[in-house]
């Protein structure tokens, strides 16, 4: 799916959501009973850009048309919705011993262990916000994935979804350690890389379908946020991890 730059809510989330969720019940014969989505991309500034003024995300809108396109009305799975962030200054210290340096007792530090979670003190009061380091850093500081949640409906306390969010960056198929952020994350972000680099080299034809940002296939108000387009993959390539 392709959208201009600059623009920060993910256009067509409900159309792209109803292909997923479409192909979810092929495989499977089912739908989700949960939906836990992370979101990337988006700083503490350009927050107000993907919330209303309740502090609901837009995108949840989409989530909940997308739901009722597929499984009917009563389909409304509980949702969970995160911003992913790694472009932060905070590091995180664990403090492992002491040493007397010119007669000063100094602390020894290291990075954290994986797993280590902050969310108070240095957290907003008012926001649901907590900072996971997931990984060993092989050099230097290690710098923790911010976590900012805007949706969650029920189910997920903060400790299951801290715990849930670590196992996650441990499914990485190309690695066989921990990385920064969840997987679901990452993919979409090399995802979105490698179409870009297709995309400059002319590998999409040049006329596809297009659409609104408020989702949907051709719904209507499709004129109303920013404009798309569906970009299709190749059959042997749907549904597999090409972009690794």
């Amino acid at each position: 799916m392709e959208q201009p730059p600059g623009v920060e809510i993910v256009a067509g989330m409900g159309q792209a959501l109803e292909e997923l969720l479409r192909r979810n019940r092929e495989a499977t014969g089912k739908l989700p009973d949960a939906m836990l989505v992370y979101r990337d991309g988006v700083s503490d500034s350009q927050l107000g850009a993907v919330v209303d003024k309740a502090g609901r995300a837009h995108e949840a809108g989409e989530v909940a048309v997308a739901c009722a396109a597929i499984g009917g009305p009563p389909y409304a799975p509980p949702l969970t919705l995160l911003v992913v962030s790694k472009s932060h200054g905070l590091r995180m210290m664990a403090v492992t011993g002491g040493a007397d340096v010119g007669g000063e007792r100094l602390p020894e530090v290291d990075n954290p262990l994986p797993g280590s979670v902050l969310d108070h003190t240095v957290t907003r009061p008012l926001a649901y916000r907590y900072y996971l380091a997931s990984h060993a850093a092989i050099q230097g500081a290690s710098r923790p994935g911010k976590y900012q949640v805007l949706v969650v409906d029920r189910g997920l306390g903060p400790d299951t979804l801290q715990l849930v969010t670590h196992w996650l960056c441990f499914t990485h198929g190309a690695c066989s350690r921990s990385v920064r952020q969840p997987v679901p994350a990452r993919y979409a972000d090399q995802a979105a890389a490698a179409a870009a680099l297709l995309a400059k080299r002319g590998a999409w034809p040049q006329r596809q379908q297009t659409g609104g940002g408020s989702g949907g296939s051709g719904r209507a108000g499709a004129e109303q946020g920013p404009h798309y387009r569906m970009i299709p993959l190749a059959d042997t390539l749907a549904g597999s991890h090409w972009y690794l």
